[in-house]
């Protein structure tokens, strides 16, 4: 299974491989799904004259999957600048965002900055990975996809970052209450982690809230967020009430993520702000 793992050539395993052991774009893409199919590698690259990579990973939930994979690929080389695309509710505790960490379980041997963060999983940790097949348990059908060249063409990706090229949004706008939990004290402090990370190595780092196809609230998370980036001298671009997302359901493939079309206006948007504030 091992052997097998690390020989993937597409699918997500090779993609978080790549990204830990791999990758030395100058710009980083971190986040959830909303990263993957929202940032356009290529607009960046030309937009910006740097090199970059989308890490993004399917699903939600996963500012501590990404924190992984931020100490895992600055153990090798300094990025020049990482994005990390960001809900202020994001800062709440999930308890399920820990068991979320299983598909880095393979690199848990081999990558000490990602044992660390597997370790508090819980206290067995350390236990279950005596077993080698453990790291693999429910990675099998995903292996043997990312083993075969269909896989390819099922899950092509452009430098990370895979679009979607339908408009299916229906019916009105809505607005997303955010409810308030507890803050997750471990986030906050792998947040500075990752602030004070970047200004060591002179990389910047930039906080981003994508638009989704909702009217967003704003709750005690944005504070928190705010005050966390002011205090440290990083810039939050929150783009979640953009008026030109907003009215135009058809820049998005579902309420929560950009369609192609959308995710290229948007990284226009973005990388034209990055550079106005470069000046």
């Amino acid at each position: 299974m091992k052997f097998l793992y690390f020989r993937q050539e597409s699918g997500d395993g090779y993609l978080i491989t790549y990204t830990i052991d791999s990758t030395t774009a100058d710009i980083i893409i971190l986040g959830s799904s909303r990263a993957k199919h929202s940032y356009v590698p290529e607009i960046f690259e030309s937009n910006l004259n740097l090199t970059c990579f989308n890490a993004g990973r399917d699903g939600t939930e996963h500012v501590l999957f990404n924190y992984a994979q931020f100490k895992a690929l600055t153990a090798r080389y300094n990025p020049t600048m990482v994005i990390f695309d960001i809900r202020p509710e994001d800062l709440g505790y999930r308890a399920k965002e820990y068991d979320l960490l299983s598909p880095l379980l393979p690199y848990y041997k081999t990558h000490p900055e990602i044992k660390e963060i597997i370790d508090i999983r819980g206290p067995f940790e350390k236990v279950k990975h005596v077993s080698a097949v453990y790291p693999y348990n429910s990675l099998i059908f995903q292996v043997i996809m990312g083993n075969l060249d269909l896989n390819k063409e099922r899950k092509p990706h452009q430098k990370g970052y895979i679009p979607f090229h339908e408009a299916t949004v229906t019916g009105a706008i809505d607005t997303l209450t955010i409810i308030d939990n507890s803050i997750d004290d471990y986030k906050i402090k792998i947040l500075k982690e990752i602030i004070l990370t970047c200004q060591q190595n002179n990389t910047e780092l930039v906080f981003v809230y994508s638009p989704t196809w909702h009217v967003v609230q704003k709750s005690f998370y944005d504070t928190v967020l705010s005050d966390l980036c002011v205090e440290n001298d990083v810039a939050f671009l929150n783009y979640s009430n953009l008026p030109v997302f907003l009215n135009n359901p058809g820049y998005f493939f579902d309420r929560t993520h950009l369609n192609d079309e959308g995710a290229r206006l948007f990284s226009t948007i973005l990388t034209k702000e990055i550079m106005r504030t470069n000046q």
